[in-house]
């Protein structure tokens, strides 16, 4: 199990849209998308640089829990992380002139607009994840949904991989869209999990180091060596790939099962 050491916010953010359902996914009704007049889209990417993933620390777990093992996987962890974060700088400070959430939301602009009858606004990027973000520009949107993007970006813990992640979810604004939401709720918020009528989570994976035996403080180091290209040519491969999946998952219409 991986854990993230940097964007507590951006986990929480991505943790948000993934979380509460009993798939992990929800398609958009084919009846919906006749609705669809303007969608607003958001693109949210907190984090200014890559970081890496640490291995979670299950001293506790396998002890049968307790606070003395809980420390022990603190301590691990903390460790783990300082020294990630070591073992990640001259990584990061090839990559000072890349700004990867600017390409990503390229890419995922141009794969919104070839779904026409989404009818996808020009993307918007946020480079900060606020409290009651999402209920904000809920709020202020005269379209008639809303398309609200999180995403993260990390090397694998043993620096081999480049991994992009996103979570998406549409909320609707008229109410000719909202009986497709997932769920119904008894409260008046109109962004709580399931009043989606659009969400899945995506993931693309490029290697960067080849070699699975190398360790990872050779990895990194052949990673920055090659930086900036070698692990741009990754996170670029990630973001084509992102926008690739998403064109594919929102044109997946909602099957009998999920219905």
């Amino acid at each position: 199990m991986k854990i993230i050491i940097r964007g507590c916010v951006i986990l929480s953010f991505l943790s948000m849209l993934s979380a509460c359902a009993n798939l992990p996914y929800n398609h958009l009704s084919a009846e919906a998308r006749n609705q669809l007049a303007a969608v607003d889209v958001y693109l949210v990417v907190p984090q200014d640089e890559i970081y890496a993933q640490i291995d979670q620390s299950n001293v506790a777990a396998a002890g049968g829990g307790g606070l003395l093992l809980a420390l022990i996987d603190a301590a691990v962890e903390s460790s783990r992380t300082k020294s990630a974060e070591e073992i990640i700088q001259p990584v990061r400070d090839k990559m000072l002139n890349f700004d990867y959430a600017d390409m990503l939301a390229g890419e995922i602009n141009s794969a919104l607009k070839s779904v026409t009858w989404l009818h996808a606004g020009d993307i918007q990027l946020l480079r900060s994840a606020e409290k009651d973000q999402l209920s904000d520009l809920y709020n202020k949107s005269r379209s008639s949904a809303l398309l609200y993007i999180t995403a993260d970006y990390s090397l694998t813990s043993n620096f081999q991989a480049a991994v992009t992640k996103v979570s998406l979810a549409l909320y609707p604004k008229t109410d000719s869209l909202s009986k497709y939401r997932e769920r119904e709720d008894k409260n008046a918020t109109p962004t709580d999990f399931t009043d989606n009528i659009y969400r899945n989570s995506l993931e693309s994976s490029t290697t960067v180091v080849s070699d699975s035996k190398k360790k990872k403080e050779e990895a990194a180091a052949e990673v920055a060596e090659a930086s900036p290209g070698l692990l741009v040519d990754a996170l670029t491969a990630n973001a084509r790939n992102i926008g690739r999946l998403i064109k594919e998952d929102i044109e997946t219409g909602k099957t009998d099962k999920e219905k």
